[in-house]
């Protein structure tokens, strides 16, 4: 299983305050002020004493409020590329003409992303993911990939945006046009009475 961590992991009241990150002070005071009214420092796996000069408390970014994870996450190595999305009509358009099978894919992947958003206001987005990557077969990776394809989507449009998009199935609705010329050329070869390979004929072609 993969993870997206941002590079920055671990925080003090100062970097907190000049990160510039959603949602949180932008004043050591009004850091420290949050922290002590959330009880940051009574979680011992995400606060703990700074080492070396100094000294003092750093906190995990799994503390932050959401907003501020998810654009952390945005900067991380290995963070999901930008998604280039379909309009709406023309996504459902595509969805309504896939086979079953992978409707239910694309429902599957929208059940699990509710749970994601289900824990989020308790846990975090992060830990959300986590939660859910532990208790399914998809990998924390696959689940933000996911996020990333219904970012700003409605919920009620969020199926056809799920769907996987194979390439193979893209290219079998296309067909190629023939140039007549080399067609005709093609078909009075291969009809010859000396019944030449029609792999013959189509090298003489080309």
């Amino acid at each position: 299983m993969t993870s997206v961590i941002p590079s920055q992991e671990w925080w003090t009241a100062e970097e907190i305050a000049a990160g510039g990150l959603a949602d949180l002070p932008a004043t050591r005071q009004g850091v420290d002020a949050l922290l002590k009214k959330q009880g940051w420092r009574g979680d011992p796996e995400h606060a703990r004493r700074r080492a070396g000069r100094g000294g003092g408390w750093e906190y995990h970014w799994r503390l932050f409020p959401s907003r501020a994870q998810r654009q952390l996450l945005l900067h991380a190595k290995g963070a999901p590329e930008p998604v280039v999305r379909q309009s709406r009509d023309e996504a459902w358009a595509w969805y309504d003409a896939l086979p079953q099978a992978v409707k239910d894919k694309a429902l599957t992947r929208l059940e699990l992303l509710q749970q994601v958003e289900a824990l989020e206001p308790a846990l975090g987005r992060y830990l959300a993911v986590e939660t859910v990557a532990r208790s399914s077969a998809a990998g924390e990776r696959t689940l933000w990939s996911w996020l990333a394809l219904i970012e700003g989507v409605r919920p009620d449009d969020r199926l056809p945006y799920l769907a996987p998009r194979h390439r193979a199935a893209a290219r079998r609705g296309r067909s190629l046009d023939c140039d007549p010329e080399f067609f005709d050329l093609l078909k009075s070869d291969y009809l010859r009475l000396a019944g030449p390979s029609f792999t013959s004929c189509y090298r003489r072609a080309v």
